[in-house]
């Protein structure tokens, strides 16, 4: 007896049940943390997806190659370097390039000043409430005020991230790009 082939969409949502299965106690670990701490654990979900999505664009490396490139003094080895190339590599649009540059500078206030703790500290909301998630530009077709610079900052991490992760080629281009 012969076996049917699943079909793309089986396919597909089975990698969205399997990244969901792995990501859903990554989600829960920064619902529950302090601020400066889910803003940390949060950007390093979304470098880990973005280097994911620069690797499958490379061609087969050796680990030293690979560790060459993305550790040390490489080439990419900041966040920015990181974003910037994943973007010029097309994985995402020139709106979401600018909300992964925002959402790295308030993780480095987080990460780098000891008096920023709080999602509502001046420079860090401000950066926040200048995100523009996917969701939100669909469903209010523009910014609302009645999320706070937290629920700003790790939603929009959340979707680029999620989306990503699953798969960034096989997603409609609402899920990365950001109009």
């Amino acid at each position: 007896m012969v076996q049917a082939m699943p079909s793309q969409d089986q396919h597909f949502e089975s990698l969205i049940a399997k990244t969901l299965e792995r990501l859903i106690p990554i989600f829960e670990e920064i619902e529950g943390s302090s601020d400066r701490s889910a803003a940390i654990t949060a950007a390093a979900y979304f470098e880990e997806a973005i280097v994911r999505a620069i690797k499958k664009r490379f061609v087969p490396l050796s680990n030293t190659k690979r560790s060459d490139i993305f550790e040390g003094y490489g080439p990419l080895s900041t966040l920015s370097a990181k974003i910037d190339i994943a973007y010029a590599l097309g994985i995402y649009k020139k709106n979401t390039r600018v909300d992964l540059q925002r959402a790295r500078k308030i993780r480095n206030f987080f990460a780098h000043e000891a008096d920023k703790r709080s999602f509502d500290n001046e420079p860090i909301a401000k950066l926040c409430l200048s995100l523009q998630r996917p969701s939100m530009k669909r469903e209010t077709g523009g910014h609302s005020d009645h999320n706070s610079p937290r629920d700003c900052y790790l939603l929009t991490l959340k979707e680029i991230g999620y989306a990503l992760s699953v798969n960034v080629n096989a997603l409609p281009s609402e899920y990365i790009d950001l109009p």
